[in-house]
């Protein structure tokens, strides 16, 4: 955005529209309520639109954001790149797999003053970078999802307290690239639910054991983190276990999560061999969470796996239309990848993305119990589902713009208001940052 020197003196208007849907096609009401206007040092208008939780229907709050876009040294940052390049390679392992969305472009907003996308809080791109890192390799282009590396971090948001979000909005000058160019930043911060006042919760784990889980001590990973997730539950709780390599089978039928020796031990047996049938895996997955569902509770599958698919139907298409109806009967999914090589980063995302749920990528001890004790189990119900973003540009202040990331999230702008396009979820506690330039 140009100009910045009449950004700070524009206002911007916030307004939340929430849409409850019982499940039912016939059976929906829709609330509109307008954020207050504020003074802000932006150049917009923004608007949410959401399908709430069905005990979820409060007005958000709209507030200044917590800080300015943090500023940086340029000659020190372009020093570090270049230490980074002297001691890396130069490319991701060949047996990697990743999709390039490519770049949104700079817009008019004579031409188009919308933009609009479907929020996303996956962070999977982030820990696979830095997995990448350590290993002394730079990370695949095509694996850089811009929006992921953003919402790896903490945007600092205070949560609202009696409403489902807070809607934050700041800008400014960037040192990082064109001068005349400023970032304007939304921030949305959802509601936290105290673990003592949170759903009951039914959690079917999904677990690759094939061939690929053998290599650099992937299913030891995903036995310690499941280990940490555990703990975590409480009596109320339920926990069942699908493994699958050439074929799928049930490993643990639906057992009260404070029966931890036999679930531990169900775990501790999973060893790792044969070929690749996600496909089997999930569906059946699906079907142990259908069995146990929990009506007024959170129904769950997590995938654990390094994404690799070689038997049966392997590609995304094949089993997205499954999943996507799961997850329209109140079944999310959770996928969480592991490994660096023999890796198909394009099927987690995407299923993640379909299943109205999230993707992240484990890489360390440390990371497995940042996700599974500080984030997954306080950010286990859902407070807002089919999260649009709809912001609009005042062509009198600003002469381009650009949203930074979101590439595979973006929607058409007569979509922010059609309940039947599909955007992504929001759970207790979670925030999403979008930046435009």
């Amino acid at each position: 955005m140009r100009r910045h020197t009449k950004v700070a003196a524009a206002v911007i208007a916030a307004a939340l529209f929430v849409t409850a849907c019982s499940g039912d096609d016939d059976d929906s009401a829709t609330e509109t309520t307008s954020g207050g206007r504020i003074d802000r040092p932006a150049t917009t208008a923004v608007a949410t639109e959401t399908t709430a939780a069905p005990d979820t229907t409060a007005a958000p709050e709209t507030t200044a954001a917590p800080a300015q876009i943090a500023g940086g040294d340029t000659v020190a940052l372009r020093d570090r790149d270049e230490e980074v390049r002297a001691t890396t390679t130069t490319s991701a392992p060949d047996d990697a797999r990743f999709q390039d969305y490519g770049a949104n472009p700079f817009e008019d907003p004579i031409e188009n003053a919308l933009s609009t996308f479907a929020v996303d809080v996956d962070t999977g791109s982030y820990t696979l970078m830095r997995a990448w890192i350590r290993e002394g390799v730079l990370p695949d282009p095509d694996s850089v999802r811009v929006e992921e590396y953003v919402n790896y971090f903490d945007g600092g948001y205070e949560a609202p307290e009696d409403s489902t979000f807070a809607v934050y909005a700041d800008g400014g000058p960037t040192p990082f690239w064109d001068a005349r160019n400023d970032i304007f930043r939304i921030g949305i911060q959802a509601r936290e639910v105290p673990e003592r006042r949170r759903q009951d919760v039914n959690l079917t784990l999904v677990v690759d054991v094939s061939g690929s889980m053998k290599e650099q001590g992937k299913l030891r990973m995903v036995k310690d983190a499941l280990e940490v997730l555990i703990d975590e539950l409480d009596r109320f709780d339920t926990v069942g276990i699908v493994s699958y390599n050439t074929d799928a089978r049930v490993v643990l039928e639906p057992t009260p999560a404070d029966e931890r020796r036999e679930i531990m031990d169900a775990i501790d047996r999973l060893s790792a061999g044969g070929s690749t049938n996600a496909e089997a895996g999930l569906i059946l997955g699906y079907e142990l969470a259908d069995d146990s569902f929990i009506r007024d509770g959170v129904n769950r599958v997590i995938l654990l796996s390094d994404g690799v698919a070689n038997v049966g139907n392997t590609g995304p298409e094949s089993i997205l239309d499954q999943v996507g109806d799961h997850a329209r009967r109140g079944i999310d999914l959770v996928t969480i990848g592991v490994g660096i090589s023999t890796y198909n980063d394009v099927l987690l995302e995407q299923l993640a993305d379909q299943g109205d749920g999230w993707y992240a990528y484990v890489d360390t001890a440390e990371e497995a119990e940042r996700l599974f004790r500080e984030q997954l189990t306080t950010s286990l119900e859902t407070v807002a589902r089919d999260v649009k973003v709809q912001v609009e540009f005042d062509p009198d202040l600003v002469e381009e713009y650009r949203l930074i990331g979101f590439e595979n999230r973006n929607l058409d702008d007569d979509d922010f208001r059609d309940d039947s396009v599909d955007a992504g979820d929001i759970n207790a506690g979670h925030s999403v940052t979008a930046l435009y330039e």
